[in-house]
């Protein structure tokens, strides 16, 4: 992704931009408005299948599945080590409350993709709120990551020994400190992840071509309310 002063250039006519509605400001040119708010449609739409489907599953699926592994018919022959469906479900019981806990937050991130991918909308049709509704997402979204990070660590950390219980009585070989290390992993790699862009989004509004081409769309707007006769 390349955002750069080469953006704020004169280019073609309209740069293939959407037609204009009366909110829309004319196009100086600058490419990075239009890149940043495709950026966002896209990645918000996204993130809001990844966020329904971990919703869906922390409020529903998971106990579904629990119950459909209770269910299943008892095998006639014994089960290779660790994938005893009974001790599934009792590790799904046992981290049914921090399911919904996830499940939460997944209709919180469904919620912030909606405001991502409107943000981009007004961005590439360069309307002076994409750079306000931009900003405060990006400090939204930077904190639901850690919240949402921290979650996944302390309810595997709180419950890491008693589902290695679960696994050894089930003849398994999950130890408590794997099953952290483990998640730790993911979680890292996670929250590097789902912070990347917000962080991205504040430095190039920071940028002194962003803040010009920003300032030129508030002066615009400030005449066009001082001027009722303003196109």
């Amino acid at each position: 992704m390349a955002f750069n002063d080469q953006g704020m250039g004169v280019g073609g006519a309209g740069g293939g931009l959407p037609p204009m509605l009366p909110d829309d400001l004319p196009d100086s040119g600058a490419k990075w408005p239009k890149v940043l708010g495709i950026f966002s449609i896209v990645l918000g739409s996204l993130s809001a299948l990844f966020s329904s489907c971990g919703a869906c599953f922390g409020l529903i699926g998971s106990t579904v599945l629990e119950n459909f592994l209770r269910n299943l018919p008892k095998p006639n022959q014994p089960m290779p080590p660790g994938s005893d469906p009974i001790a599934g479900a009792e590790k799904l019981a046992l981290m049914r409350p921090w399911n919904m806990a996830q499940g939460v937050m997944g209709l919180l991130g469904l919620a912030l993709a909606a405001w991502l991918i409107v943000s981009g909308v007004w961005m590439v049709r360069r309307q002076v709120r994409a750079i306000g509704s931009h900003k405060a997402w990006a400090a939204a979204q930077i904190v639901m990551t850690v919240l949402s990070c921290a979650l996944g660590v302390v309810s595997t950390v709180l419950t890491a020994e008693a589902q290695a219980e679960i696994d050894r009585n089930h003849g398994g070989t999950m130890t408590a400190g794997t099953l952290i290390a483990w998640t730790l992993a993911g979680t890292a790699v996670a929250f590097v992840f789902f912070i990347a862009y917000p962080i991205v989004v504040l430095i190039v509004l920071g940028k002194p071509w962003a803040k010009a081409e920003a300032a030129r769309w508030d002066s615009i707007n400030r005449s066009d309310e001082s001027d009722p006769f303003a196109n």
